[in-house]
């Protein structure tokens, strides 16, 4: 009987080991197949790791074949409502000037880890973000637009969009939560008493007007808000950002949030100041957060002479994206759109040489998935970078900032692991302008 028992446990053992025998089963398709691609070309790449950060968002890093560093993908699912795209300006101030003009390490605003922690602390759910558009980094402004849960944070004057002339498209999240990666335009006015005028941009450092002579026919009307900080860091004093008073300004209090496209949003007039004199000694800063101030001049401000505490006014952002025009959630601004429809659109000339790390934020053909791409290599051209990119999924996609900017973190728990950094030869984090974050909620 004991050896009969024994027989049978023996068959027993062997048959178990015979299951997890991959050759034994038949074999080789119970083992991971070996992602490559772009196989026997310049971008052929193997997948090295992947990882689910969170329901609807997948991290993976390939080791390339025949180019240096690496690649690092987000792949986030838009149609799982349990994700979210949101856009961060770094500090929350808006211009977020620096007193260097080289922004080579950290520097007094916040690095991508510092936004998602204080994000953690505020109650988001962070699992993981990039760098976003480009920047001039002593002024503390985006060479793009920067909308943050509806609110357009930043809109450049459009001498900005004439010397920075490719920096039309970006990534867009749409209140319905389709994504696009279309050109936008933007037309933007108030009205007072009948009468209409246009704005031309929100907290841009034009209301310094100057010099006069750089932007003049758009300095006429401009708006700001809470976000533009006089001293923007105590630690630094003399640090200021400024506004040039010989204005008329108009301080008005917003009933509603102001957003994008949602139609005119109705504001009080709290207070006018007039400086056109050259008599007032400082222009207004606002520290509420549904207050904003119409900076007018020469002929709009004419126009509005005889605006006063108590009046009504209304204000319209109106952004269209790839022309359409929705409620907007989030949108980050990019430097070009080099892929679209999965070909390679060609950069401008100064650029056909460039070979820097780059992050490239794109969508799917159906535009039901936005890839985050981290190239971290200096080896390839744009229509290189084109066709890894498209490889990896993208139909469409806008070109980040790069170089040591580019950077992608995961979040851990309370911890956050720096996937690829900086360059920098001051840390492994550099102080950009604004970030992209996903979230799950």
């Amino acid at each position: 009987m004991r050896t009969y028992n024994l027989f049978i446990a023996l068959a027993l053992l062997a048959s178990s080991l015979n299951a997890c025998d991959p050759e034994k089963k038949g074999g080789k398709e119970d083992k991971p197949k070996e992602e490559i691609l772009g196989a026997g070309t310049e971008v052929e790449i193997k997948l090295a790791e992947t990882r689910n950060v969170a329901d609807g968002v997948v991290y993976k890093r390939y080791a390339p074949a025949r180019f240096t560093g690496g690649v690092y993908v987000l792949e986030v699912d838009m149609q799982n409502p349990g994700v979210e795209l949101e856009a961060v300006y770094a500090d929350e101030i808006c211009p977020n000037p620096c007193n260097e003009t080289g922004n080579n390490g950290k520097k007094l605003r916040e690095v991508l880890t510092e936004t998602i922690a204080r994000r953690v602390r505020n109650g988001f759910k962070v699992v993981a973000g990039v760098n976003g558009d480009y920047y001039e980094t002593a002024a503390g402004t985006l060479l793009g637009v920067h909308i943050q849960q509806g609110e357009p944070v930043y809109v450049p004057n459009p001498r900005n969009t004439q010397i920075h002339y490719t920096c039309i498209h970006g990534l867009t999240e749409f209140e319905d939560r389709t994504v696009s990666t279309g050109e936008r335009t933007i037309d933007m006015n108030f009205t007072w008493n009948g009468v209409k005028q246009p704005f031309y941009s929100v907290n841009d450092t034009i209301v310094r007007l100057n010099p006069s002579h750089a932007a003049q026919q758009w300095q006429v009307a401009n708006l700001y808000d809470s976000r533009f900080k006089e001293v923007p860091f105590s630690s630094v004093p003399s640090l200021l950002n400024y506004i040039s008073p010989r204005a008329l300004f108009v301080i008005c209090k917003a009933s509603a949030p102001l957003k994008v496209n949602v139609g005119e949003i109705k504001a009080s007039v709290l207070s006018v100041q007039d400086g056109r004199d050259g008599k007032l000694a400082k222009a207004p800063y606002v520290n509420n957060n549904d207050y904003f101030v119409l900076q007018l001049t020469g002929d709009a401000a004419d126009k509005f002479a005889g605006i006063k505490a108590g009046d009504e006014v209304s204000v319209n952002f109106q952004i269209a994206i790839g022309g359409v025009v929705k409620p907007v959630k989030t949108h980050i601004g990019g430097l070009f759109r080099f892929i679209h429809e999965a070909e390679y659109v060609p950069v401008y000339k100064s650029k056909e040489d460039e070979k820097k790390r780059a992050v490239i934020a794109g969508t799917d053909k159906e535009a039901k998935k936005v890839i985050l791409v981290l190239a971290n290599t200096s080896d390839l051209l744009y229509p290189q970078l084109c066709e890894l990119c498209v490889n990896l999924g993208i139909w469409d996609g806008v070109r980040f900032d790069g170089g040591g900017s580019a950077e992608m973190v995961i979040c851990k728990g309370p911890y956050n692991e720096i996937v690829c950094g900086s360059t920098d030869s001051r840390g492994n984090e550099r102080s950009n302008m604004n970030y992209l974050h996903i979230c799950t909620k």
